[in-house]
């Protein structure tokens, strides 16, 4: 969900003063030195290498939980799609990288949009309508795909996909939280309120000073950073074990399930 970091390609104008390159020379070989430029956008680079830190080792305890449910198993490959791309952040925020190497964080995006609503709807919707959305959701991640990468003014779209599918999460969740049928459905469906409210506030532009000067990318990367660990607490409160979530793609990232999970399922 590294929505925020979108902004650098969008607006260069209004971020030219905050991440101004300028050239730091290093000693190479004898009688050689190469020039690095370093961004002024550290602030940015500590967030997002803070978040992925946490989504890491989030994904590490993810993987020791009991539960094999399909929905977990798709918030596991979500966790690690955002470390993956935040360590990505993280160097293209502290050293001027090329721009197209940049660009490949469009593909985790996207990936991260359709993993979050299969998510969704494997946790919120009955199973086998849940299969049945999966062909159609890949499909339509793959034209989104496409269609981000040739919109010139790609924060508008990347946001709006990322804030209807975090909006879903939030309707299916409460759903699931009031007629009580997922164990920790309102931990999931307060994750959700997080980011959705630090998408808006990224693309409002809000930022504050706490602590250090925080940037509207600053201040989404927080509210995302809590709603990730809100998520992993709805996580842990799952059932030991579901069957149905050896169909699922990931399920080979995840341990076995015990002989002991599999009595607490009974």
């Amino acid at each position: 969900m590294l929505l925020s970091d979108f902004g650098v390609l969008r607006s260069g104008e209004n971020r030219a003063l905050e991440i101004a390159p300028v050239n730091l020379f290093v000693a190479g070989l004898p009688g050689v030195a190469f020039a690095m430029p370093i961004r002024h956008d550290i602030s940015t680079a500590v967030i997002n290498l803070l978040m992925a830190a946490q989504c890491f080792y989030l994904a590490l305890r993810i993987r020791r939980l009991p539960s094999r449910s399909v929905g977990s198993v798709y918030w596991y490959a979500g966790y690690l799609i955002i470390g993956g791309g935040s360590v990505l952040a993280t160097i293209y925020h502290a050293i001027d990288l090329p721009l197209w190497l940049f660009r490949l964080i469009y593909v985790g995006i996207i990936a991260l949009a359709g993993t979050l609503f299969l998510a969704v709807a494997f946790d919120t919707l009955p199973a086998r309508t849940a299969a049945r959305l999966k062909p159609a959701l890949i499909g339509l991640a793959v034209l989104l795909l496409v269609a981000v990468q040739l919109e010139p003014d790609r924060l508008p779209l990347v946001a709006g996909i990322l804030g209807f599918t975090v909006l879903v999460g939030i309707v299916g969740y409460i759903l699931r939280w009031r007629d009580g049928t997922l164990p920790g459905a309102g931990w999931m469906a307060g994750g959700m309120i997080l980011t959705l409210t630090g998408i808006v506030l990224m693309v409002l532009g809000v930022g504050f000073n706490f602590i250090w000067a925080l940037d509207h990318n600053g201040v989404y990367h927080v509210f995302q950073m809590t709603g990730l660990l809100l998520f992993y607490l709805g996580l842990q409160l799952r059932p030991a074990y579901d069957a149905a979530a050896r169909g699922s793609p990931f399920s080979s990232m995840l341990p076995a399930a015990t002989s002991t999970s599999r009595s607490l399922s009974r």
